[in-house]
């Protein structure tokens, strides 16, 4: 059972958000009222792009179920079809990798680029009321969280990874299960074995978490960059090292 049937322990706004969920008539209201805010401030900080992007499919969705976190990770090189790349966080940052993401939420025609699956930024969770109660088995829906939704947004908190895996968003795993569980693991299991991965440490999204674990950067943040790295580096990174 879910420690999230006792009581919802992440959101600070959360009596406010069961309020508007209460009351249909005030949070139609609200989001009415927030929707052009939050258009607003966007604008005023000079990110019209986040605008755009909430358009495409699964802008507003998290990562989804099997993506993997850790301060730093190796995961596939989609572009060439190879192997393995390898990243490190910044210092107080996760790096995610969403196996999924392209399948689940295929380029439009309006996207420039297709869906973007390594992220990196503080860890955050929107923690729905819907859900709390729900096994760590039981998916929740891609369509369930609405980033427009001022009492959904309202649930948004950055709980502790050890408050996200008990509360079974996130559970802690390995490089052979992760890439088991998406399907990919033999076909890069003679790479993880040569760097010493297969059994190293890291957290995947569960069912009960898919689309409302995120990772955020502080605006203005470069991206996290996907570059090879050589032995000589992978020999101060703990779990890169090469063979």
């Amino acid at each position: 059972m879910s420690r999230g049937q006792e009581e919802n322990p992440f959101a600070p706004l959360g009596k406010v958000a069961d309020h508007l969920k209460g009351h249909k008539l005030q949070r139609k209201a609200a989001n009415l009222a927030f929707k052009p805010m939050l258009r607003l401030a966007l604008l005023a900080k000079g990110h019209p792009r986040i605008l755009r992007d909430l358009k495409n499919p699964g802008a507003g969705q998290g990562l989804l179920e099997g993506s993997i976190l850790g301060g730093r990770l190796a995961y596939p090189d989609e572009e060439t079809g190879g192997g393995l790349l390898h990243t490190q966080a910044e210092a107080g940052q996760w790096l995610g990798y969403d196996f999924r993401r392209p399948t689940e939420f295929p380029q439009s025609r309006n996207q420039k680029e297709p869906p973007r699956q390594l992220f990196e930024g503080k860890l955050f969770g929107i923690m729905l009321d819907e859900i709390m109660g729900n096994d760590a088995n039981q998916k929740t829906p891609n369509s369930l969280l609405r980033i427009t939704d001022l009492e959904h947004v309202l649930r948004f908190a950055a709980p502790s990874i050890d408050t996200l895996v008990d509360n079974e968003f996130l559970v802690p795993t390995t490089y052979q299960q992760a890439y088991q569980q998406v399907g990919v693991y033999e076909r890069y299991a003679a790479d993880l074995s040569q760097r010493g991965l297969t059994d190293q440490p890291l957290h995947a999204v569960t069912p009960k978490g898919n689309t409302l674990i995120f990772l955020m950067p502080a605006f203005g943040a470069p991206s996290p960059k996907s570059e090879p790295q050589t032995a000589a580096d992978l020999e101060f990174m703990p779990g890169l090292r090469p063979a």
